[in-house]
């Protein structure tokens, strides 16, 4: 249809233009859908990689709480572990001392405890401190003590503080003390005993848990 009958032709041009429209309509529509489309998969995306970004710190924050929480409870274990050993030595010891004071040799150790340090003695004086349950032995101690320094005053006294036997020295001028109790000698052998028991109560567990 030539121009002159589109003029000729009224129906014509309104369809003609109609399809126009529609094409530029559906032009639009379709750069719309795409810009869109392209939007909702930019923000796909970054939803995507903030989840992610999130869930790796999550883990990261879990992962840390976890070792927190673990390294605690292994500080908590050994502290523990700590006080029962030192309760088992305390026990120990006490058990031991009353072992020690029926021993028919307990009389030689606790001379031995307090005339060892004798050689040592500086001073003019000397204070030799002793349990009172070990009052008994206080004139055996005193004849062994003047054969070994006969020109030093002795005197002995009883110490309460003194539980589980032995001797504490003092050199009086120098105010030099000696300890030479049961509890000292214990607990220089602390570590020790520490080390001992903690073996035995690892070779126990594993033993239980190998059943």
């Amino acid at each position: 249809m030539n121009e002159t009958a589109l003029k000729n032709d009224p129906a014509g041009l309104i369809e003609t233009l109609r399809r126009n429209v529609r094409s530029k309509i559906d032009g639009i529509n379709s750069d719309a859908d795409a810009e869109i489309k392209r939007i909702e998969d930019q923000v796909r995306d970054e939803i995507e990689n903030f989840r992610a970004a999130e869930q790796a710190k999550s883990e990261k924050i879990i992962q840390y709480e976890e070792g927190k929480a673990a390294n605690l409870l292994s500080i908590e274990l050994k502290k523990q572990n700590l006080e029962v050993i030192n309760g088992f030595i305390n026990s120990v010891l006490t058990g031991a001392s009353e072992i020690i004071r029926s021993d028919r040799r307990y009389a030689d150790f606790l001379k031995q405890c307090a005339t060892a340090p004798l050689k040592d003695i500086t001073g003019r004086s000397m204070t030799i401190c002793i349990s009172p349950r070990d009052a008994e032995f206080s004139e055996m101690i005193m004849n062994e003590a003047s054969k070994k320094c006969s020109n030093i005053k002795i005197r002995i006294i009883q110490d309460e503080g003194i539980i589980t036997g032995g001797a504490l020295v003092i050199d009086d001028e120098p105010e030099v003390v000696f300890n030479n109790t049961v509890e000292r000698i214990f607990y220089r052998k602390s570590d020790e005993l520490k080390r001992v028991i903690m073996r035995l109560v690892n070779e126990y567990a594993d033993g239980v848990e190998s059943r």
